[in-house]
């Protein structure tokens, strides 16, 4: 249904850069197999956009613009969000510009902005709760969930000092089994303005779903964790386009550029991975530290020497009785150092 006018003047800039034009009923775009890298849906509906969405190449963009709200929410594949890297935009009306400067993509939290991590017990959730208190840029404050409450009280336990330095406002909490805290810790946040990040490492939809309604004005959720592509989740549009102007953002794996940078964020002392360190073993041990993260045995990460043939895998506090000479050189007993490191190897290959 585009005007005769419109498709004329649409046909004329396409010549005049020399850019193929071709004008195709909705319909017939919607059921082919073509993709694209930029889907621009004017007044459409929430049926209209679960069609759409299929049809995005990797990386691509799909700009809504629609005056009003939706009847029905939409449905988005945070699977390819995660794998693909495709994200949702969108603007009041019909302003095309402003759907694509609405709110950038940004891999970094807000700083002095309010962040949540969901999962933040297991071992991701650990690293991404010790960058939101390293990082120079840190938020004010970082509310940390997850349904284990010894995880989170180790968890706090183990950035506390830190948590202290930065003066970060920080909450630990189960929002299963300590529900009352849970629900006045969110109203506070939200009296607040909002969560600015959210960065999620559960796959529950309805978790994800739930905590969407408490993200801050231009506010950006990671979906971190491996969700599988085709995993469908209803999402309200009218955070994507309308006045708060939210993203959905995904990642998966590092490429070598951004190890470099964690390398040279360790070198200038603005990083410390040994904290996330919960365990360690030999090479012949690879399958029993699979085993042990798949079934969420430690908290944090488990470290294979390659070059060490045989080593049980044993948890950091285990080595007070297993290699009490290591265990020693822990900091605070808790967290892995490089004296460990070194008398462990010394341990297994003498000095």
């Amino acid at each position: 249904d585009v005007p005769a006018d419109l498709e004329k003047k649409l046909s004329a800039l396409c010549d005049e850069a020399g850019v193929d034009f071709k004008h195709l009923g909705k319909r017939d775009v919607l059921k082919s197999d073509r993709k694209f890298h930029d889907i621009i849906l004017l007044d459409c509906d929430a049926e209209d956009v679960d069609a759409a969405g299929p049809l995005l190449e990797k990386n691509g963009i799909l700009a809504i613009l629609r005056k009003d709200s939706m009847k029905k929410r939409i449905n988005m594949d945070f699977g390819r969000i995660h794998y693909d890297n495709i994200v949702y935009v969108g603007a009041v009306g019909t302003n095309i510009d402003e759907a694509y400067t609405g709110t950038t993509v940004r891999t970094e939290l807000k700083r002095d902005g309010i962040a949540m991590i969901l999962g933040a017990g297991g071992p991701m959730g650990r690293m991404h709760t010790q960058r939101a208190i390293e990082s120079n840029a840190h938020p004010r404050a970082v509310v940390a969930t997850d349904v284990d409450i010894d995880r989170l009280r180790d968890l706090k336990e183990s950035f506390a000092s830190m948590i202290d330095e930065k003066k970060i406002m920080f909450e630990a909490c189960d929002p299963v089994h300590e529900k009352k805290a849970y629900d006045q810790i969110m109203g506070e946040m939200v009296d607040l303005g909002g969560f600015d990040d959210i960065e999620v490492m559960v796959t529950n939809l309805g978790v994800i779903g739930e905590v969407s309604a408490f993200v801050a004005d231009r506010g950006v959720i990671s979906l971190f964790a491996g969700l599988k592509r085709g995993t469908m989740a209803e999402v309200d549009p009218w955070l994507i386009y309308g006045p708060k102007q939210v993203r959905y953002i995904g990642h998966s794996g590092s490429k070598l550029q951004d190890q470099i940078a964690i390398v040279e964020r360790f070198k200038n002392n603005e990083l410390e991975p040994q904290r996330s360190v919960a365990a360690v073993c030999g090479l012949n041990q690879v399958a029993e530290g699979v085993k042990a993260m798949m079934e969420s045995v430690y908290p944090g990460k488990i470290v294979v020497y390659p070059m060490v043939r045989d080593f049980p895998l044993t948890g950091l506090r285990e080595l007070k009785t297993v290699l009490p000479e290591v265990y020693d050189k822990l900091e605070n007993h808790r967290f892995w150092t490089m004296e460990a490191e070194q008398a462990f190897l010394e341990s297994q290959f003498g000095k």
